[in-house]
Order: structure tokens, then sequence, then C-alpha cells
């Protein structure tokens, strides 16, 4: 499906997997199905990057490998989405990390801006794994990562948006584009 997509449109579709998983993860609490979909948003980038699945599906299972090694060296209990949680953010490192290498345009900021966002995320849902965090840090900790996530969210959303108005409006042409 995604070889035959323009960058607008891979980044459309990007867009468009964000917001359902949002849905599912901020109104329907269904976490599993909202982490999946934030993989297809991984894939897209990917893809946009002009990765091969193969790395995307290293990326992910390196994340999995270091969560296993992670929860049985913590006795951690880890269940599905915590392994989706690991491929996903794995994939989103690996995607910025390129992303820097290639093009460090708008798109970059972009997933830049949501990598922290997530790591917010995590901070905040830390306690749903860990127990022994005191209850003062806990409880400032994640009032702090509430706030970090909407201050790199929404900037991230917005560089997303303006780099798909760039595609539209530019005259410039890449490689997927100009085929």
């Amino acid at each position: 499906m995604l070889q035959k997509m323009s960058n607008k449109q891979v980044l459309i579709t990007a867009l468009f997997f964000t917001l359902a998983a949002d849905y599912f993860l901020c109104f329907a609490d269904y976490f599993t199905p909202g982490v999946f979909l934030f993989c297809l948003v991984q894939l897209c980038y990917n893809y946009y990057l002009h990765r091969t699945v193969n790395s995307f599906i290293a990326s992910g299972l390196t994340g999995i490998i270091l969560l296993s090694c992670l929860g049985i060296l913590f006795k951690l209990p880890l269940d599905s989405t915590a392994f989706a949680a690991a491929f996903y953010f794995a994939c989103l490192i690996s995607n910025v990390f390129i992303a820097w290498r290639l093009i460090p345009d708008q798109f970059t900021f972009s997933i830049t801006s949501l990598l922290f966002c997530d790591i917010h995320v995590g901070i905040y849902n830390l306690p749903l794994y860990l127990s022994v965090i005191p209850e003062p840090l806990l409880f400032y900790s994640r009032r702090l990562a509430l706030y970090g996530i909407w201050l790199f969210y929404i900037p991230g959303l917005f560089l997303l948006i303006s780099q798909i108005s760039h595609l539209t409006f530019s005259t410039y042409n890449n490689t997927r584009d100009a085929e």
C-alpha cells in the first residue's frame, strides 16, 4: 500500500493513524490498539525516510528484546501493551536518529518533539510497572509529565502538519514524489 503513495500521502496517513491512536488512548481507554496504531505511524515514518520494512521490524524487535531483559532482570509485570510500546518506542528512536542524519527539517523536529512527548508519557505511566517510587516523587513526576506531554505533543503535530503543507505547496521534488 505505501509503495504507491507520495510523501504527502504517507504523512497524511501517519496523521490519520495518530488521531485514531489518540482516540483509543485518550477517550476509549483501549491502550493496546492505540499503541499498535502508533506502530503504524512509525511504519509510515519509516517509509517516508526511505527505509525498508526489515529495518522497521529490526528496530521494534530490539525494543522488545531490551524490555524483555529489563523485565527479567527487575521482575517487572509486563503485558502486551508494554511490549507493543517497546516496539513502538524503539522504532520512534530509530526514525528520529535516521531523520537527523538525512533531513533535518520540519519533519525531523516534529518527530523529535513527539519523542520527547512519549518520554513524558512513559514517565506518567511508569507507576503501572514500578511500585517502588515514593509517593511524593510519584505525585510531582506524574503532574510534570502530564504538562510535558502537551508541551511537546502540540508543537510536534503542528510541525507535522506544517511539513505536509510544505509538501503540498513547495516546488521541490523528492525522489518518491517525482516518480
